[in-house]
């Protein structure tokens, strides 16, 4: 005889299929719907977790996390100790009006130092490391440069009206002329100010920003930990972070992936009362048999598990099947998506997907509670079944 006995008997009623046939095929019906929601949520959460952190990289490695500024000097070491500040450069920015032969369009003009940044951060965003200063030259938005129909080495000349002097012939903008080096990414909207990028220096000039005021860019191990940082800012500095820009965006982003969870999520809800019902017809179907194990000593305890571990069997089944589906497909979505020739988009040639063990845990977790939850209200029934009363009716 197996041991324990309530495995046992678990074990007997889950596999059963001759009788009580249409109470199997329930249990087999949920089964497959837990197995269908799990890999679904797998595939969906891996993937939008892998949309989301291309789009970090792409949008906030050229964005500024944070910027502080003062209109007095400020100490840079007490910056880099903040919590996750990685780097900083001095950085400056303002807005100028791009004028050229085919119009003008306000833009933002941005400044960077970072002769002394890390080579590793420099991949992500130093373009200014190839501007020699005095050059004047600038990296263009590439909607702005096809907006004006600007081609590389273009003249230009900047405008702007930030700390615009009074000369005899009245109030005095500052301006200059600059050469289109190169294009940057367009990742602006239709109402969104386009920027443009140049050497430290030759920006600082533009803006006739002198040496007292200060700014600093400062380099985040992780964008979305801002809110730490900028907590321990001291209440004198004023700053602008990434979340400025593009925090509606990433907030929209996470909204669709806990709606699109949810809904998947639902699959699974339903599947577990599909549990239910089918252990409910279970013990409605074996009164008999429960009084009988009842009248032989059994305990209520002992008849709650086997009922319980019955209805969890689906449960654990059902995960089992859908992590061995979820975590193949999830890997090979690419080649799945070439498969069935859907297009995911028209620069990108791998769809992102990212595994993570965090994710996949919260999935199986929810799933295995949702299928205990649901053999509870059963198994406390047949638990609380009067053995008498079946008994006289059996016979």
């Amino acid at each position: 005889m197996f041991k324990p006995l309530t495995l046992a008997i678990a074990m007997r009623y889950l596999l059963a299929r001759k009788t009580h046939k249409f109470a199997s095929f329930v249990a087999l019906i949920s089964t497959i719907g837990i197995a269908l929601g799990v890999s679904a949520l797998i595939i969906v959460t891996s993937v939008m977790q892998g949309l989301q952190e291309r789009l970090k990289d792409n949008l906030l490695g050229t964005t500024a996390h944070l910027i502080v500024s003062s209109d007095s000097s400020l100490d840079a070491a007490a910056l880099t100790s903040l919590p996750h500040v990685i780097a900083i450069t001095p950085y400056v920015k303002g807005q100028a009006l791009l004028q050229s032969d085919n119009g003008i369009v306000l833009v933002n003009v941005e400044g960077e130092d970072t002769s002394k940044l890390d080579f590793n951060l420099k991949k992500l965003d130093a373009l200014n490391d190839d501007i020699p200063s005095g050059s004047f030259e600038i990296y263009a938005d590439m909607g702005l440069l096809m907006k004006l129909n600007l081609n590389l080495y273009d003249k230009v000349r900047l405008i702007s009206t930030q700390n615009a002097r009074y000369t005899p012939l009245g109030l005095t903008p500052s301006q200059r002329i600059f050469y289109i080096k190169g294009a940057l990414p367009s990742l602006v909207g239709n109402n969104d100010v386009p920027t443009v990028k140049g050497n430290y220096s030759d920006i600082k000039k533009l803006l006739r920003i002198n040496n007292k005021k200060a700014s600093y860019r400062l380099y985040l191990s992780d964008p979305f930990l801002i809110n730490e940082t900028t907590a321990k800012l001291p209440q004198c500095l004023t700053y602008t972070t990434w979340q400025d820009s593009k925090g509606d965006f990433f907030k929209a982003v996470a909204m669709e992936k806990l709606t699109m969870t949810l809904m998947l999520f639902l699959v699974i809800i339903v599947a577990a009362f599909n549990i239910l019902s089918a252990l409910a017809m279970m013990v409605s179907s074996r009164l008999s048999e429960i009084a009988v194990l009842k009248t032989l000593g059994m305990k209520e305890k002992s008849i709650l598990l086997i009922f319980i571990m019955t209805g969890s069997g689906c449960g654990i089944l059902g995960n089992l099947i859908g992590l061995l589906l979820g975590i193949p497909l999830t890997q090979n979505i690419t080649k799945i998506t070439e498969f069935l020739k859907i297009s995911v988009s028209a620069n990108a040639t791998e769809l992102p997907a990212v595994i993570s063990p965090m994710n996949i845990t919260l999935i199986v977790a929810g799933a295995l509670f949702l299928s205990l939850l649901c053999t509870l209200y059963p198994a406390y029934k047949a638990a609380k079944t009067d053995p008498i009363r079946h008994l006289q009716q059996g016979f």
